[in-house]
């Protein structure tokens, strides 16, 4: 189902959790849940994005979220929330300086991003610990394939980092295709393409 910015505060933080949780190696699964629910708030909101979950007795058992065009997120997820977002990242990279030269790459990913004006992107899916294999991740990847193809984009990418081998292998078996090899921060990482007329 599709999940609006008027959804309930707990299915944001659930996202939160399971991105967490699932999606660990990156800059923003360090940032805490408390951003990412904004994050995720964020997209739901956002006409450009596509926030979708699976929803079982009020509990999100997994979730999808992508964007298409070249919007940049981070500036919607500024003005959206123009005390609390800053605010939040600011606590982590004081805490964490570490984690600056990463922000700093993926503030370049989302301004290259906006400055080519680059298509379709699924950028998030994860699934709850205790509800793997049972077809949700593929459910939710085919729901927002074909949300794309509603809203007329002929390919979309995602980008993995190589030390995610079950994503890749996921993504692989969905029928996408390496592009290109880059990074994510510091990791190692395929950007993989997949071609919507071939569906």
């Amino acid at each position: 189902m599709r999940i609006t910015a008027s959804a309930p505060d707990r299915w944001f933080r659930s996202c939160a959790r399971i991105h967490r949780s699932q999606l660990a190696v990156g800059l923003l699964a360090q940032m805490g849940e408390r951003f990412l629910s904004l994050v995720y708030r964020h997209l739901a909101g956002d006409p450009d994005a596509t926030l979708m979950a699976v929803v079982e007795n009020d509990e999100v058992l997994g979730f999808v979220s992508g964007v298409r065009g070249g919007n940049s997120l981070l500036l919607g997820l500024l003005k959206r929330f123009p005390i609390r977002a800053p605010l939040l990242a600011a606590l982590h990279l004081l805490t964490h300086p570490r984690s600056i030269q990463h922000a700093l790459e993926i503030i370049q990913h989302m301004t290259r991003r906006r400055q080519t004006g680059q298509g379709a992107e699924l950028l998030s899916i994860a699934v709850a610990p205790d509800a793997l294999r049972r077809g949700i991740g593929t459910r939710l990847f085919q729901e927002l394939r074909d949300e794309f193809q509603r809203r007329g984009a002929s390919e979309f990418t995602v980008l993995v980092a190589e030390t995610q081998q079950d994503g890749l292998a996921f993504y692989a078996a969905q029928g996408g295709s390496v592009l290109e090899t880059t990074a994510i921060g510091p990791l190692p990482a395929k950007r993989l393409v997949f071609n919507l007329a071939e569906k």
